[in-house]
Parts: C-alpha cells; sequence; structure tokens
C-alpha cells in the first residue's frame, strides 16, 4: 500500500463537548470526498478487538493510506493509531475531519468520545504529492460500524464547556516565546508574530544553557552575535546584522525563529468562557455619613457592610467580609459571578477582595488602598481587568487568572498605574507562581522595578503583551506581540518554579523488556528509563512519564518512583520501575511517553501471561564472551504460586534483533537440553546491542506433569528473554595507524608524541572480547589491543544504544605529576571556536571499522598523559548496572612547546647606578619557564631527567662574535641535573659574572696585566639553548636575549699630576673614568668607587724611597668618589726646604708593576678594585698613581739657576 507524503505534527491540544448530538452525517455524503474541500467521517467500534482500521483511496484509487488504525504504530503506519488508549472489547466513537489547504493538501484532526464528550486527540498534515491526478476520495473500512461522511459540518458542532489549564512548563519553558499559529484551527488568522524592542536598554535574560547552545548564532565575519527565539519577527533595535551593539536577548542581539518553528510552543488551549450574569456591584471601603454631633447617620450605599454579609457562612450573599481594627483591614470575599465589579477604597482602611475558585466576573476595575487577592491553587475568570492608582495585587501559590477576548477592549488586562505585588507564602518550598493566561487578550502590564513589591513574579501568556517602562517580570512571557519600553526586563525566576525543560529537550525513554513471558500468577517488572540526549540518567526530569492502560499497574515497592493511574514520576536517576499484575492468561500491550514530548514518541512493549513458561533471567553479557545461562521451566499450581514442573526435553531458540533493528554480529546457545527441569545453557552474543531470545517447544504436553500442570493436554511450551550485550572495553589508538605514542621519560630513546598544547587525535574502539582477557579492571591500549575486531553496533542511532564516550585523564609519568587540564576545540555550524574540558561524543559519531574520533585535543602538561576512555560520568550501556571496563593508555612523551624568558635582572655594586666595571664581579639572575602553546608553565618539567632536558647557556655577542671568551660566569650552561629546574621554571638568583677587560694583543715584558680600553657593551647578551632536546628551544628560536641588558664598561681611577709650591699644601683631583669609545670621560654614575690612604686597618700608598719628604693625606683616609670625582685628597712636604718631584700610588688591586720596583716603598693595605687599574705608563696596567712637584715658583729670584738637585729627575 503506498502512503501519501506527510508532514506530521501533534498539538497537544485537548478540547471538551458536552453531548453527542444528532448528526448530519450519512453513507450517501461518503461518495463526494475530494481533497479541496472539507469533509468529515465517523464510525462506531463495538467490541473492539485492536485490529480495526479505516482509510482513503486517492489518485484514481491507485493508491491508499490508513487514517486510524487501533493497532500499535509497530504494527501499522497509520495517521492516528490508538492501541495506547484502547482496550479489547470496549466501545467507542470516532470522528475524523479533513480540513482542505489546496487541492492536493490539507489536516486531519482526530476526535474521540467518550466520557459524555468530545476529545481532540491530535492533528496531522498530509501532502498527497505533485502528481495528483484526481481530486476524488474513496474510503474502506474493516472492523467499523455505522461509518458515515458529512461535507458540510467538519467538527463536532457542540460548543466546549470546560477549560483544562495546560502545564506551566509547557508554555513557559523559556523567558520569552510565542506560539505556532500557521496551519492550527484556533490561531491560522494570526499570520505572524513579532518582538518588539522600543528601547536598547530592554532586557530578557534566564535562557537554559541547552537553549543558548542550540540557538546561539554567530556570523562567519563574527561582526554579529544573535540568540534566535521563538518570534517570526524582530525589530532592528533589538536584530542588528552589522554589529554587536545589541545585547537584549542573554548579553547578545536578538535574531528571530526560522522555518522549523522549533523555539515556540505548540499552540495553547483556548478559554472558553461565556459570562452570561447582569449585576453590576461599585464595592467602598466603607465611607459614612456623620451629623452635626458627629454620630454616625449612614454608611455609604455602596459601602461593603450594607453589600456584604458579615458571616463567611452565608454561602448565598453576593459577598462576604471579615474586619480587623487591629490591623485596619477588611477582607472581602466575592462569591457570585458578576458582570461589573467596581472597587475603590481611598481612606486608610485597605479593602482586600478575594474571589471564588472558578468565579467568572466579566470586567474587574479597582484602584485605591484595594488588594486583588488571588487564593491557593484558585482559578479566576475575567473578560478585563483595570487597575488605577494605588492598587495592589496579592498571591497566594497556584493561582492562575484566565483573560478572555473582549469584543470592545484592544487590552483586556490593563494596569494604567504601577501595580505593587505580593506573594503570600513565597518562602514555601513549594510555592507556584502565579499565572495570567488570556490567548486572545492584550495585556498592558505597568509596574515599577525600583519600588518595593514592584517586581511581577510570575507567567503571563497573552496574544499581545506591553511591558512598560520600568516593568520587570521574574518569570516568563509567551506572547504572539511582545512589546518592551524603557528599561523593562524579563528575567526566569531563579531556583523556585522555574522550567528546566528547554523547548528542543532531548530526553529519550528506553522501556525494558519490550516483551517478555511471566506466569499468570506472578508480577511482570517493566522499567522505564528517562535518559539524557547522551544516553546518561536524567537525573533532573521534572516532568511525568504517562503510562498506558493503566490498569494492573503499581510502582515497585522501595524504587524511588511514585504516581498511580498511568501518570507517574521517576526517581532521582530517573529511572521508574512497575510491576504489571494480570491474574489471568492474555497479552498486555503497555506504552510510555514523556509528558514534555509527543505521544508519537512513546515506546511500547508487548507482555505475555501465560500458564507455563520457560523461566531464564535477562542477561547483561559482553559483547563475545561465553556466559552461562540457567534455565527452567515454571507453572503456576492452583494456589497461585510458580513451580517447577520438573520439564525434561531439548527446546528450540530463535533470536531477534531489537537494538539495532538490523544488528550485525551473531547469537548462539548451547547445552540446551533440560535434565531434573534444570538446563545450564551457554550464550555468546558476538556484538554489542540488545537481541530477544525466543526458547519454545513446540511438542509439549502439559498432562505428563500431572497436577503441577494448570491446563490438560498439548500447547505450545515458550519463554523469552532479552540479551544486553557491552562493548568489552575501549582502546585508544593512534588515528594514523602509526604507534608513536608509547614514548616516555624514562628511556631518552623513545620518542616524543607532541608539545604541550599542541593539536593532537586519537580514535577510541569499542572492542569486543578477547581470549582470557580481564573482565574486572581497566585495560591498557596497545597496538596488539587496537587491532582487535570492534563492537560495530555500538554506533549505531537506535535510542536504546544512545551513550556518549567520555575522555578523562590522570598523569602517568611523573609519578604524583600535575595533572594538567585536557581541552578540545570544538568547532560550531558557524565555523567559531571554542574548548571544552567535557570531552565526551556521541557514539553516533563514530563509524564502524574505525571507531570514534577524538580531534583537536590539547594537554597542557608535559611528561606522559593517561588517558582513560569510558561511557561519559561512568554511565551504564543500555542498563544502569551495564558498565563498560575503562580503557586507557599512557600517551607520550608531551614535552614542553618552547621556553619563554620570563625575566632578568643585574645587580650592580652599592652606588654603581646601572653600569659595572670591565673585570668587576657583580650578580645577576634570570627566570626561564618551560611553557605549553598557551603560555602555560608546565610544571612537571623539572621531573625529567637531564638527558630529556635541553641545555640553556649563557652568550654575549658583538658584531655576530662571540665574546663569551670575556665572560666569566658558573655555571655557564644548565643542562637540567637534578635541583637546577623547580617545577616548570630554571630561575637562577645572585650568580657570579664578571666581563673581562680585553688583552692588548701586542706583548709586553711585564708582570702585570695589559688591557687596552673598549666598549662599553650594551647589548648582546642573552641566553640560548646548546643542546635541543625534543625540539625544545626558546619562543622564536634557539636564543633569546636578555630583556635587560647589562651595560659593562672600561674603566679607571685617575690620579691627577699636580705641582705648587714647596711650603703648601697641594689637591690631589680624582676622577672615576670610563672609555665612551673616543675617550675617557668621567664616570658621573659612579658613587661608589673608594679612594684613600688607608683602608680601615693599613696604609694603601706607595712611594718612591729617596723621596719621602712629602705625604699624600686625607681626612677621613677612606671615601668615595661623588659622580665620579674624589674630593680632599692633598699632598704636604714634610720638609719645606727640600724641593723636588715625588710619585704616590694608591693601592687598588694585589697585583701592579710598582710593586716590582726597588725603590718602591708600599703599605700593606689595598682599596680592592683591581677593575680600575690601567697602564698609565706603558709598563703594563697598574694602580693610580700620581706626580706632585714641589717649588716650582719661588718667588722673584735675580739667579736663573741652571738646575736644581731633585728636579726632573
Amino acid at each position: 500500500m503506498m502512503k501519501p507524503a506527510m508532514v506530521r505534527y501533534t498539538l497537544m491540544v485537548i478540547i471538551f463537548f458536552i453531548s453527542l448530538p444528532a448528526q448530519a452525517m450519512s453513507i450517501a455524503e461518503c461518495g463526494n470526498l475530494r481533497t479541496d474541500r472539507d469533509f468529515a467521517f465517523s464510525f462506531d467500534v463495538q467490541n473492539g478487538q485492536g485490529s480495526e482500521y479505516a482509510g482513503l483511496f486517492y489518485n484514481l484509487n491507485l493508491f491508499s493510506f490508513d487514517v486510524w488504525s487501533a493497532q500499535p504504530r509497530t504494527q501499522s503506519s497509520a495517521l492516528f493509531n490508538d492501541s495506547v488508549y484502547l482496550g479489547l472489547n470496549k466501545n467507542y466513537r470516532v470522528w475524523i475531519s479533513y480540513q482542505s489547504l489546496s487541492s492536493n493538501a490539507g489536516i486531519f484532526s482526530y476526535y474521540r468520545y467518550a466520557n459524555s464528550k468530545w476529545t481532540l486527540i491530535g492533528q496531522e498534515s498530509v501532502y498527497f504529492g505533485l502528481l495528483l491526478l484526481n481530486v476524488n476520495l474513496g474510503y474502506y473500512s474493516s472492523g467499523v460500524n455505522n461509518f458515515a461522511c458529512d461535507n458540510n459540518t467538519i467538527f463536532p458542532p457542540n460548543p466546549p464547556v470546560e477549560f483544562e489549564k495546560p502545564l506551566v512548563c509547557d508554555i513557559f519553558p523559556q523567558p520569552a516565546q510565542s506560539w505556532v499559529t500557521n496551519g492550527t484551527r484556533n490561531y491560522n488568522l494570526f499570520t505572524q508574530n513579532f518582538f518588539r524592542a522600543n528601547a536598547s536598554s530592554v532586557r530578557i535574560n534566564g535562557f537554559s544553557e541547552r537553549f543558548i547552545k542550540d540557538n546561539r548564532v554567530v556570523t562567519t565575519n563574527a561582526v554579529s552575535e544573535h540568540l534566535k527565539i521563538g518570534f517570526d519577527t524582530i525589530n532592528t533595535s533589538a536584530f542588528s546584522s552589522d554589529s554587536r551593539s545589541t545585547n537584549i536577548c542573554q548579553g547578545i542581539g536578538c535574531a528571530p525563529e526560522d522555518l522549523t518553528q522549533k523555539r515556540k510552543i505548540t499552540p495553547p488551549p483556548l478559554i472558553n468562557n461565556t459570562y452570561s450574569a447582569s449585576q453590576d456591584v461599585t464595592l467602598v471601603d466603607g465611607r459614612q455619613s456623620f451629623n452635626l454631633l458627629g454620630l454616625i447617620v449612614a454608611d455609604d450605599p455602596n459601602s461593603y457592610r450594607r453589600l456584604c454579609s458579615n458571616s463567611t457562612n452565608n454561602t448565598s450573599a453576593m459577598c462576604t467580609y471579615v474586619e480587623s481594627s487591629a490591623t485596619n483591614r477588611v477582607d472581602v470575599f466575592i462569591q457570585r459571578d458578576l458582570r461589573v465589579l467596581n472597587i475603590n477604597a481611598f481612606v486608610d482602611k485597605l479593602l482586600v477582595v478575594h474571589f471564588k475558585d472558578k468565579i467568572k466576573i466579566e470586567h474587574l476595575i479597582f484602584e485605591g488602598n484595594v488588594a486583588a487577592y488571588f487564593d491557593q491553587n484558585s482559578t479566576t475568570n475575567f473578560s478585563t481587568i483595570t487597575s488605577g492608582v494605588g492598587a495592589l495585587m496579592a498571591f497566594e501559590s497556584g493561582a492562575w487568572i484566565n483573560i478572555s477576548d473582549a469584543a470592545l477592549h484592544n487590552i483586556e488586562l490593563q494596569m494604567d498605574h504601577p501595580v505593587r505585588f505580593f506573594y503570600i507564602g513565597e518562602s514555601s518550598a513549594n510555592y507556584q507562581y502565579p499565572v495570567f493566561y488570556g490567548p486572545l487578550a492584550g495585556f498592558k502590564i505597568q509596574s515599577d522595578q525600583n519600588i518595593s513589591n514592584g517586581v511581577y513574579k510570575g507567567y503571563l501568556l497573552g496574544n499581545r503583551v506591553e511591558l512598560t517602562s520600568s516593568t520587570r517580570v521574574d518569570g516568563a512571557v509567551t506572547a504572539l506581540e511582545l512589546t518592551m519600553s524603557g528599561s523593562a526586563n524579563i528575567q526566569a525566576l531563579n531556583g523556585k518554579n522555574q522550567c528546566s525543560v528547554p523547548i528542543t529537550n532531548n530526553y529519550t525513554l528506553q522501556m525494558t523488556p519490550a516483551e517478555s513471558y511471566s506466569l499468570s500468577c506472578n508480577k511482570q517488572t517493566i522499567q522505564i528509563q528517562v535518559s539524557n540526549e547522551d544516553g546518561t540518567p536524567a537525573t533532573n526530569y521534572t516532568g511525568s512519564i504517562i503510562v498506558s492502560p493503566a490498569d494492573g499497574l503499581t510502582v515497585a515497592a522501595g524504587s524511588g518512583g511514585s504516581g498511580s493511574n498511568g501518570v507517574f514520576k521517576p526517581n532521582n536517576n530517573g529511572l521508574l520501575e512497575l510491576e504489571l499484575t494480570a491474574g489471568q492468561t492474555k497479552d498486555i500491550q503497555i506504552a510510555a511517553y514523556l509528558s514534555t514530548q509527543e505521544i508519537s514518541k512513546a515506546q511500547r512493549g508487548i507482555y505475555h501471561f501465560v500458564p507455563y513458561t520457560f523461566a531464564v533471567d535477562h542477561q547483561a553479557v559482553i559483547a563475545n564472551k561465553p556466559k552461562a545461562i540457567n534455565m527452567k521451566v515454571l507453572s503456576c499450581d492452583k494456589g497461585g504460586n510458580a513451580v517447577d514442573i520438573g520439564y525434561k526435553g531439548t527446546p528450540n531458540y530463535t533470536s531477534q534483533w531489537i537494538a539495532p533493528v538490523a544488528g550485525q554480529g551473531s547469537l548462539s546457545m548451547s547445552n540446551l537440553e533440560f535434565t531434573d527441569g534444570q538446563a545450564a545453557a551457554n550464550l555468546i552474543m558476538t556484538d554489542s546491542g540488545i537481541q530477544q531470545v525466543t526458547i519454545s517447544d513446540d511438542n509439549f504436553n502439559c498432562q505428563q506433569f500431572g497436577d503441577k500442570c494448570p491446563i490438560k493436554g498439548a500447547g505450545k511450551l515458550q519463554g523469552s528473554f532479552e540479551v544486553y550485550s557491552r562493548p568489552w572495553t575501549f582502546a585508544i589508538c593512534p588515528v594514523n595507524g602509526a604507534n608513536n605514542m608509547d614514548g616516555n621519560i624514562s628511556d631518552a630513546a623513545s620518542s616524543k608524541f607532541a608539545a604541550a598544547g599542541d593539536n593532537f587525535d586519537v580514535l577510541v574502539k569499542p572492542l569486543r572480547w578477547s581470549s582470557s582477557e580481564s573482565v574486572t579492571e581497566s585495560i591498557l591500549s596497545n597496538s596488539a589491543r587496537c587491532a582487535l575486531p570492534m563492537t560495530d553496533n555500538f554506533f549505531d542511532a537506535n535510542v536504546r544504544l544512545a551513550t556518549q564516550v567520555s575522555l578523562v585523564h590522570t598523569v602517568a609519568q611523573p609519578s604524583g605529576g600535575q595533572p594538567g587540564q585536557l581541552t578540545q576545540i570544538i568547532t560550531t555550524e558557524q565555523g567559531t571556536e571554542s574548548s571544552t574540558t567535557d570531552i565526551s561524543l556521541a557514539n553516533t559519531q563514530g563509524t564502524p571499522g574505525s571507531g570514534i574520533a577524538f580531534n583537536q585535543l590539547s594537554w597542557s602538561e608535559v611528561g606522559v598523559l593517561r588517558l582513560i576512555a569510558q561511557t561519559k560520568n561512568d554511565g551504564g550501556y543500555v542498563l544502569p548496572e551495564h558498565k563498560i571496563q575503562h580503557g586507557y593508555r599512557n600517551v607520550g612523551r608531551f614535552a614542553p612547546h618552547h621556553f619563554t624568558l620570563v625575566s632578568n635582572g643585574w645587580n650592580y655594586a652599592n652606588d654603581h647606578s646601572g653600569f659595572a666595571y670591565m673585570d668587576q664581579p657583580i650578580k645577576y639572575n634570570f627566570l626561564v619557564d618551560a611553557r605549553s602553546r598557551q603560555q602555560k608553565v608546565t610544571q612537571n618539567y623539572a621531573a625529567f631527567p637531564a638527558a630529556l632536558k635541553s641545555d640553556i647557556s649563557v652568550y654575549a655577542l658583538h658584531d655576530n662574535a662571540s665574546l663569551m671568551n670575556r665572560v666569566s660566569t658558573n655555571p655557564v650552561s644548565w643542562n637540567g641535573d637534578v635541583g637546577q629546574w623547580s617545577d616548570g621554571s630554571l630561575a637562577i638568583a645572585n650568580a657570579g659574572f664578571t666581563f673581562a677587560k680585553q688583552n692588548d694583543p701586542i706583548p709586553v715584558e711585564t708582570s702585570s696585566a695589559v688591557t687596552i680600553p673598549d666598549g662599553p657593551y650594551r647589548e648582546g647578551f642573552g641566553l640560548e639553548v646548546t643542546n635541543i632536546v625534543d625540539d625544545v628551544t626558546f619562543d622564536l628560536g634557539s636564543q633569546v636575549a636578555f630583556s635587560q641588558q647589562p651595560d659593562f664598561r672600561y674603566g679607571r681611577l685617575q690620579l691627577a699630576d699636580v705641582g705648587g709650591n714647596s711650603d703648601e699644601q697641594i689637591t690631589v683631583p680624582v676622577e672615576a673614568q670610563y672609555w665612551d669609545g673616543q675617550q675617557f670621560v668621567i664616570n658621573t654614575d659612579d658613587s661608589g668607587s673608594q679612594f684613600g690612604v688607608e683602608n680601615t686597618t693599613e696604609s694603601v700608598i706607595c712611594v718612591d724611597t729617596p723621596q719621602t719628604f712629602a705625604s699624600l693625606n686625607l681626612a677621613p683616609t677612606l671615601q668615595t668618589v661623588g659622580n665620579g670625582i674624589g674630593e680632599g685628597l692633598s699632598a704636604q712636604q714634610s720638609d719645606s726646604e727640600n724641593r723636588g718631584q715625588v710619585r704616590f700610588w694608591m693601592r687598588i688591586a694585589d697585583n701592579s708593576v710598582q710593586l716590582n720596583v726597588n725603590d718602591v716603598v708600599c703599605g700593606a693595605g689595598t682599596l680592592a678594585q683591581p677593575w680600575l687599574q690601567f697602564n698609565w705608563r706603558g709598563k703594563g696596567d697598574e694602580d693610580p698613581s700620581t706626580l706632585i712637584t714641589f717649588g716650582v715658583f719661588r718667588g722673584n729670584d735675580r739667579i736663573i739657576y741652571r738646575g736644581e738637585p731633585r728636579i726632573n729627575n
């Protein structure tokens, strides 16, 4: 039978009608059915057997399809399958209507009549195809009575009388959305819906994480970012295509719905209220008239005292009241339907107005010191509500306010001034916030979030909803037209009553077993598991599980579930365990679905209650591993107890795949022969998945067992059980097949695998069990195990096999090392990338024969990474307790991606401002990190042996020539020995460093060194990797310059040659100088070099021995230069009659030229500044000296001598 192409959807709308009147249907009308016209047909089912159906022919009767069937969907592909609801031997009536949308498309609606009312069960859209040859339709049916048609009235004509409230989370799944209108009966005139933001300061926040993940859109050029929400049209204030400036929806722009319409809710049911009351009432707070003496003359005729009874037991009164002088409050209880209720109170007394449950008041107006009070779990009905100045609203838990469409009003719920809201009992854990519900009504909500009690907490569903100015809603808004102005704000409720089920929830349902045989005297256990999309138990599912038929179903004691009459709640792990009792021999088909999903997603099972059966437990096995199973045959005795009948024989067995439907691999059994009523069979299932095994003996004769057999004669003996096969373990394997994953930090000859932070890929393979392998511990992956056969069924999309595979990690080497962070780069459909540490992939993302590819992984640390493959959250496979053994692999070696010079510094001598003299020992420091690609320090690097660490050395260059022959430091190189590195850092502090003066290449005959000035050197110093291991060098190469370069200067201490009168004290200038590249200049940065005539205890002066008539003087005897200049040094004659020249040396080193001259007498001390020596006289580097001339000017002599002693010697 060919079926038309059909687009299916189910509208979860239930509408009730009063009764079944006579209809204008006839069998004659059935000859005029056409695809381009509306029609309806109806029929009765009497003593139903579950095999009835009705359908239509089309295209000149060449094709046909079942419109309705009492068979389950597994056996029939009809538009409407009704086996979920209908039991055997029952009577019911069916009405099918057809609304034509074109000549080849239309909508079928299915109604069922029960309990004196018609109920809309579902709707399906049908497309008959482009090649429709003829618009005429024919009909056919089987097992039905009174088949008749109508080409005029297509819907049951009776008006609805009862409104059934939808679930809050069904109509408010997110903070803001609209509903589907196109193709619907009640809202087809509303062709589009829109969200209008009249200011950029409005906000909608609190969308669920799943909703944001599914609906966040970033354009390819990354100039705009939006969140798709359930509205067809969004104005440009909220949606901008060329910038990221809008942040209305969850901090980003808002984008409109697409053709899928999946962000909208299904159409909400209409309120079918009629308002028949004619009484108008004005109620005031009790103002009174007084005479001249101040005595009460009369109450206001509209006072609550005049209109209401003060007896709360007076149920016939229009209203009653309770007055409290202590609280200055009056509680008024409205008990009767009214046309108009107008309430105001402008004195100091609070008027609190309560409404009877299910009351109907067509128009409510209130203002002043009046609180409209909605009692717990009450449903109140209004056509319009208008609030004025000073109005208040108070809500107990579960208040529901219906607002109907009013013909002469554009806004049915109108708050003309800000309203204050109160929530009575809000602190209770079970408090439910209020709902204003009006799918055809207009709402104008005005509050002020900046004042006390100015926030509306609850839910609004209206045709047109306007949130003005500073209105804030903590809850959700569902509307076909949503307008927000000023700083209006919608924020999902935090914690209480926040709907956690997203519009596109992907919960799945699994029912175990799908088929089973049980004794009629036993209970059949049925497990219904709610799972997340990844196959893990849904611990946060808040909806119900609908199970039908409900007869004989109870919640298993101690299972944690709850419920009755077909509506159940699972336990905290999403599991519902039921027990089914039949009490007789029969087959029972059970269907279960989630209250948050369509009925079409129902799972079904069939359970055979029989007088005798093969009794075999359901088996949880490992793929390809044999398992011994025990079998016996049981029967119910006369007392209703299960007994072993002592069966002997060898039954047959068959197996059938349940999941996958067409699975790979085989199932085999052996040793089926029963002895003494028992059989110990062997079973092996080679692949993963679920199979049903049926065991049968067609030749069974019960008579031979006497009283143990509940029936006499021959009959088929049969039983079944399910086999749940899991993979043995997961193998972690290289993607390219090369076995380069097994490097370590113990063997320098082993291979490096990757650098820290670099991307790498692995394959995870679910394996079949291999002979003699362990089944109780984690399994190490290696090249041999990567070659084992896989369980290819693991990758099937069957919902019962849904699971996710996760990669978690520890560090294998070094022992006790830092685990670091394992991340994966995720690329969205829009091309954007993000990283995650929750590394999980669905089983369906794998490929049979290959495995699941985990791409773009990275590890932030170094060493050997232990990757562990397991099901997400270590959940079970198919069954919660059926856990796949972990597979792990030690993946290595990971090395640092690079070295980074973090900092360095130079510790110059005191008062040497930012420089050092050549030959002057100083201290220096530096910090080098071994890092990942992402610049994270790899702390495990210190544990690498020296052979696996790159060597780091100091370098000094000038004009590409090495200066290392002039560098003295210990050590010059760091080779990674133990203790040098700490975690991932090489920190060198206060190490000695000396940059030597350049030796004169021309030999000089002297015992002292001979140097020549050069420099200064202010660049060219740094670190280099001299022995590269695992490609680890600095960021940009093998060398890195110090960020703080030194300043090395060729220096000297100069004592000037001076002269003066023989009887005078002569000042000797002192200068600390350095070579600036062209000449010696005063070193103004030096305020630390010393000069003097003594160190603290000894003389530091040398003097020519024959010339002892003079001395050098300094007070104090040891000083330092200031900005390169020393003051206070002087020479003085001891004998003023003697004239001549004398040379003094100031000892600054242990070795100097003058020390080897016989006529020179030296003190024993030195100033220990050898770096300030200089080759003053061409005799080699020596201490500074001064030549002092005494007697140069003697006055006005008349005689000129040719020569004088001790002058110019």
